[in-house]
């Protein structure tokens, strides 16, 4: 975690960051935990299990459920989807076809604050139809990019109110992949865990709010070089 931290704050690069933390997590627990070469090289193709722990007497099975998974066997399906959606992007970039349709639904965003509005919601509704978080980033990502030059708001608010309307949104709608994992591996009932999500629920007031007042949305970094 600190290896991490520290990337986070110097802003070093992610996967670097997140190798090198890895290696570290594998040297401690090799030299400091009693695990085995063995079981350092499993954990990280097929995950942690709790039977590599040879000195704890019995897990309960609620810990097990949350420790046994992980490794580099549990990307196969979020790897096989991220070139899917490559692909599918590359031919929509080709023929420019996500640019034309953002104009013509959205002629009436003739306004920073509409446009961001406006990317605000196609991101919620494509979350909702698709219930995935990653395909809708790359889709209505390409699909305003454009939007947002055009109209001189800075690209680092296109990737905030993606993430407004597409990670605040996926774990408060049921259907999601997101409710289904936690539902899942944690055992709570999405009826019960849904309304405690208050940081989620509020954003969908604070981002909109800030999009209509202009709060935080850097206008002066693209009109300052425009001068």
């Amino acid at each position: 975690p600190a290896i991490v931290l520290y990337g986070s704050i110097k802003k070093k690069p992610p996967i670097p960051t997140l190798i090198t933390s890895v290696l570290a997590a594998a040297v401690l627990a090799l030299i400091f935990q009693s695990y085995t070469t063995t079981d350092v090289v499993q954990a990280l193709y097929k995950g942690f299990h709790t039977d590599m722990a040879v000195w704890v007497p019995a897990v309960p099975e609620s810990v097990a459920t949350l420790t046994n998974r992980g490794g580099l066997y549990e990307l196969n399906e979020a790897i096989t989807i991220a070139f899917m959606i490559f692909i599918y992007i590359g031919a929509i970039d080709h023929i420019n076809a996500m640019s034309i349709v953002v104009h013509r639904l959205f002629f009436f965003a003739k306004s920073r604050a509409r446009t961001i509005l406006s990317s605000l919601v196609a991101t919620a509704l494509t979350n909702s139809m698709t219930s995935n978080q990653y395909a809708t980033s790359f889709v209505v990502g390409d699909a305003f990019m454009s939007k947002y030059d055009e109209m001189k708001i800075p690209r680092k608010v296109l990737s905030r109110s993606l993430e407004d309307t597409v990670t605040m949104l996926e774990s408060v709608g049921p259907w999601t992949t997101t409710s289904v994992f936690m539902v899942a591996t944690l055992g709570v009932p999405w009826a019960d865990y849904w309304h405690w999500q208050l940081l989620s629920l509020i954003n969908f007031i604070i981002a909109p709010t800030l999009a209509i007042l202009g709060i935080g949305c850097f206008y002066h970094e693209i009109d300052r070089k425009g001068k």
